[in-house]
């Protein structure tokens, strides 16, 4: 541009000079330029396939070094995937070629002896591979690459064969060629080298399981289930091992590649409604992971709180592969038919390790466990006792946590309903709702946990008074919550009409509502308080006037 500039003030006529910008702008950028950037003006703005042909191959011809070649294998202007078939042949044949020149290249570099050439080709090839990954492109770049980086990991030079390591695990590698590697520098005395090959299997179990757990998860664009599947299996056992390894992070990074395999389950299992599939496809993959059990339950008991989190969080991603796939076999499985539930039986070989950790010191431990059991459902309820003694906890999300397991495990959590009537007068107001929602669905009629035989009569425990205290002192939410748990214990409320009474002038008219359904659900008791309801008739609330008078017409009319 300063040539153009400083050649038009010379006293050129305006057409000559017109004419003379016109061919510096127009320029191939190859004859003075970065050569990538000419092949991607190429491909971004040629059209015609016989041109765009062979003006790409000129450009080809002008790459040397090994940096310009990745460069323009990873370029995103390239069309080899283009709707238009011809397009895309032109394309992919001249890609195809430049990759293979950028493989042949490569090849020379790490097969050489200079240390610092072959660290710069390591991390070249490294980086290349996560940009291939990450503009959506498949492993046929680097893959066939595997032997020379494999080779690389015995290296004598520490740095060589630390990059190698690194590289290998971020190529997508052939698992055949490349497991046996890791297998070995896993057995190292040297605990350097086991972290190497621990982070190097988490990086290939990695690129295995990118497409099916990349944020944006596209149904539509995924590789073959079971080359997936078969690739994860072969990986697992290292995962395992090195959960147990005596370094500490070797188990941090196995643990996490184990809750990674645990979320490629579930996200293998398509969503319902959506496409036909036999989970058999995957059933080697949950049975792989159900194996690793035992090594994750060791870490359970780790000294360094991190470890059990990540321990806890194989767990939790397992719990909720399990129930994608009890989602999938139910619409499937006939009456009278076992549902089939492959991770059932190692998850319940778990609970009474993971329920001792419901006392671990660390309260994100506990937290973290009670997520875990909340997933797990009714399939926790050997763990619904010490569930229960969790309701005690000075940690108030330990508290809120416990209950809302307890109402995941169902009605083999009833033993606990005297524990829970207590949270409801819990400074918390989270764990007051959250208790009062829950008893309500364990204990609708409030009347406790039923009586074991021979079990002498009792009064009916019921949680009136704290409901009752509810509706005069917390926020609205929660008193919606209470006069819900009052209406479900029907005619064992009467203690409650003269506060419903007045609840029902409460400046909010969703709790009008509510106080007025309750007295409802308390029955012919409630005619006592006739006068409120009539009072409410003229309500400014629509909703609350219609169910004030359905309410009153009942009581009228009844026996």
């Amino acid at each position: 541009m300063a040539v153009t500039v400083r050649l038009l003030k010379r006293p050129l006529n305006s057409l000559f000079a017109a004419a003379l910008v016109f061919v510096l702008a127009t320029s191939s950028p190859g004859q003075t330029g970065d050569p990538v950037e000419q092949l991607r003006q190429t491909l971004s703005t040629s059209d015609n396939l016989v041109e765009r042909d062979s003006q790409t191959k000129a450009c080809l011809a002008e790459l040397h070094t090994l940096s310009q070649l990745r460069k323009a294998v990873v370029l995103r202007e390239w069309r080899h995937r283009n709707a238009n078939a011809e397009l895309a042949a032109v394309d992919q044949a001249n890609r195809d070629a430049l990759a293979e020149r950028f493989r042949h290249t490569t090849q020379q570099v790490l097969s050489g002896n200079n240390p610092g050439p072959i660290l710069a080709a390591l991390e070249m090839l490294s980086e290349t591979a996560m940009s291939m990954r990450a503009i959506g492109e498949p492993t046929t770049l680097t893959r066939p690459l595997t032997e020379d980086v494999a080779r690389l990991v015995g290296e004598a030079d520490p740095a060589v064969r630390a990059a190698a390591v690194r590289t290998l695990g971020r190529i997508d590698p052939d698992v055949v060629i490349a497991l046996p590697v890791l297998t070995s520098l896993a057995k190292a005395a040297d605990p350097a080298r086991r972290i190497d090959a621990a982070s190097a299997l988490g990086e290939m179990f990695q690129a295995t399981a990118q497409s099916w757990t990349a944020k944006e998860f596209n149904p539509a664009v995924l590789p073959d289930r079971r080359l997936t599947v078969t690739s994860a299996v072969q990986l697992l056992p290292l995962a395992g091992a090195g959960a147990v390894d005596p370094n500490r992070e070797v188990r941090r990074c196995s643990l996490t590649t184990l809750a990674l395999a645990a979320t490629l389950l579930e996200r293998m299992m398509p969503p319902l409604r959506t496409e036909a599939r036999d989970p058999n496809e995957v059933r080697p993959l949950a049975l792989a992971i159900q194996e690793q059990f035992k090594a994750v339950t060791r870490c359970l008991r780790d000294p360094n709180t991190d470890v059990k989190i990540l321990a806890l969080k194989v767990l939790e991603e397992s719990a909720k592969a399990r129930q994608r796939w009890l989602e999938q076999v139910t619409t499937t499985t006939l009456p009278g038919e076992t549902l089939d539930d492959p991770l059932a039986t190692g998850l319940a070989a778990v609970l009474p390790p993971l329920a001792e950790t419901l006392t671990d010191e660390d309260e994100t431990v506990r937290r973290a466990t009670l997520d875990v059991l909340e997933i797990y459902g009714p399939l926790a309820t050997a763990a619904a006792p010490a569930t229960t003694r969790a309701l005690k906890d000075p940690d108030r999300f330990v508290r809120w946590s416990a209950v809302r397991t307890l109402g995941a495990i169902g009605p083999a959590a009833r033993p606990a309903i005297p524990a829970l009537m207590k949270l409801l007068e819990d400074p918390d107001l989270d764990v007051r709702q959250t208790t009062a929602a829950v008893l309500r669905a364990l204990d609708p009629t409030g009347q406790g946990p039923s009586k074991k035989p021979n079990q002498p009569d009792s009064p009916p425990r019921i949680p009136l008074t704290a409901l009752m205290h509810s509706l005069t002192n917390d926020p609205v939410e929660m008193r919606l919550t209470a006069l819900r748990s009052i209406a479900a214990m029907g005619a064992n409320a009467k203690p409650a009409i003269p506060i419903l009474a007045v609840t029902l002038r409460d400046p909010d008219a969703r709790v009008r509502l509510a106080a007025v359904q309750a007295l409802g659900a308390i029955g012919p008791a409630a005619t006592t308080v006739a006068d409120a309801l009539r009072q409410a008739l003229k309500d400014e609330d629509a909703a609350v006037r219609k169910a004030a008078g359905e309410v009153l017409l009942t009581l009228e009319h009844e026996p």
